[in-house]
């Protein structure tokens, strides 16, 4: 927690996000993942979640965007409660690549990167949505 805590500070200077704080909800989301890539994978993680993430804080709404990044852990209810919030997964995937958009400046080798696809991909998928 005090890593995630350090990093989060880290990138909210670096993006000027200041002010965000981890709720308990994405604290226990971060604690039940395994990290098989240790501190740099967190590391990564959070920044993601500082560009990607709500601007009042982190929630485990915003990790639901992560989640195919993060692991191959099965989805949870609760975590396909959070997703879905009457949109479809195509509508999910599309607000994902316009957040990773918006935070790279239309950089779309950066947004691959953010969303840990290629840049193959993030093309596809851009003209696909018409974005």
């Amino acid at each position: 927690v005090l890593l995630a805590e350090y990093y989060l500070h880290k990138y909210a200077n670096k993006y000027d996000k200041q002010g965000l704080k981890i709720n308990q909800k994405a604290i226990q989301k971060l604690l039940k993942y395994k990290w098989p890539g240790n501190v740099r994978e967190l590391e990564n993680t959070i920044e993601r979640i500082v560009l990607m993430g709500s601007a009042d804080g982190i929630s485990a709404s915003d990790m639901i965007l992560l989640l195919p990044a993060l692991n191959n852990q099965k989805l949870s209810e609760e975590y396909c409660a959070i997703a879905i919030e009457n949109k479809t997964l195509d509508e999910l995937e599309k607000e994902a690549i316009i957040k990773a958009l918006k935070s790279t400046n239309d950089n779309q080798s950066e947004a691959a990167k953010l969303l840990g696809i290629t840049q193959r991909q993030i093309g596809y998928k851009i003209k696909n949505y018409g974005i």
